[in-house]
């Protein structure tokens, strides 16, 4: 209710300045039938312009009605309440998360903008300064300009691009023709899904680069079966690229055309990771100790999960996916406090990287 009375009162203010501003002298009987409000609220509404907005508001008595005695002055049109500047100073914060990108300086900008239409002075609660609060963010890698913009605007005019790209095992950049179809962000890093003409269907092996849960996927990518949703080309193949791996971004203007029905929920399961994988999904199953029941129960960790909570406070989680590798180094993440009951082959490969941690540490 005290929300929906201040934007009121907002829309009232600058209506208020405007009829002053116009010079013709409105006066409290003027200002109530117009707004629909008491005397008292329109003498409150003239004072909150003088403390506020130092407005030079004097009454005219032979005219009955209120001018400034500066004509220059104008109160901005824009009027934020302490919750709105704690907002916007707050996630000016969360825009950290994506220095790597234009969209941290576009966003900068345009709270700029924003910024020019306050008043000169404008006074906030100590209590909602930000220095309160602290952000962290997973370290990112840099993404060389004009990236970024570039497969947007590829994307926007079906273009295809020419770059340089390394991947995670490699020191050599090697030349990509690329068809973009779409950009995903994880975990603020960003990659580009797309037909690359130049990959080799053999190249496929279906496997993702990773070392643990909080690891950047790299170049995954699959060969797409007789199943997949997108059809097989006569040359080239499906991939996913890291944008922070890419320089030289160029591009052409050959044009390209994505496949009728492509969805990138089709080719990427958006639930757990990036991977590329066409093929099957499998049903997994976890239990997990009871001291994680907490951060288990009050998340959602896919779209389609099964939870139940045991008797004896563990937690059993279910869920279907494609993303193996990403499954598993989540996993692994949990240590000892996660216990796969299936598939069997998930916890075969559960035991044999335990077993390689372990015989790492035994030297």
């Amino acid at each position: 209710m005290a929300e929906r009375e201040d934007k009121f009162r907002t829309h009232r203010i600058i209506q208020i300045d405007e009829d002053i501003r116009s010079g013709i002298y409105p006066g409290i009987q003027f200002l109530m039938d117009k707004h629909g409000v008491s005397r008292r609220t329109i003498l409150r509404d003239i004072e909150f312009l003088r403390d506020r907005y130092q407005a030079p508001i004097e009454c005219d008595r032979r005219r009955k009605g209120y001018y400034y005695t500066d004509p220059t002055f104008a109160i901005k049109n824009v009027l934020l309440t302490e919750g709105d500047l704690f907002t916007v100073s707050t996630v000016m914060h969360l825009m950290e998360q994506y220095k790597n990108t234009p969209l941290e300086n576009q966003f900068r900008h345009m709270m700029g903008k924003i910024s020019e239409l306050l008043p000169n002075q404008v006074s906030v609660d100590s209590g909602f300064l930000n220095k309160d609060i602290s952000f962290i963010s997973d370290p990112l890698p840099s993404i060389e300009e004009g990236v970024f913009e570039n497969i947007f605007e590829a994307i926007k005019t079906r273009r295809v691009l020419n770059f340089a790209y390394r991947s995670v095992a490699s020191a050599e950049y090697k030349s990509r023709v690329l068809n973009p179809y779409h950009v995903l962000c994880q975990k603020g890093n960003w990659y580009v899904f797309g037909f690359d003409q130049r990959a080799l269907p053999s190249q496929s092996s279906g496997r993702a680069l990773q070392g643990s849960a909080n690891a950047s996927l790299d170049a995954a990518s699959c060969l797409p079966t007789a199943d997949a949703a997108l059809p097989i080309p006569s040359a080239g193949a499906y991939r996913i690229y890291a944008l922070s791996r890419i320089k030289n971004i160029k591009i052409t203007a050959e044009q390209f055309t994505i496949p009728e029905g492509f969805d990138i929920s089709k080719e990427v399961d958006l639930s757990f990771g990036i991977w590329h994988n066409t093929g099957d999904p499998e049903e997994y199953e976890l239990l997990f100790d009871s001291s994680l029941a907490n951060y288990i129960l009050e998340r959602e960790w896919h779209k389609g999960q099964q939870m139940e909570q045991k008797e004896d406070g563990s937690v059993y989680l279910k869920f279907s996916s494609n993303q193996r590798p990403q499954v598993s180094s989540w996993v692994m993440s949990f240590g000892t406090a996660v216990e796969v009951l299936a598939p069997e082959s998930l916890r075969d490969e559960i035991r044999a990287n335990a077993e390689k941690i372990l015989e790492k540490y035994k030297k």
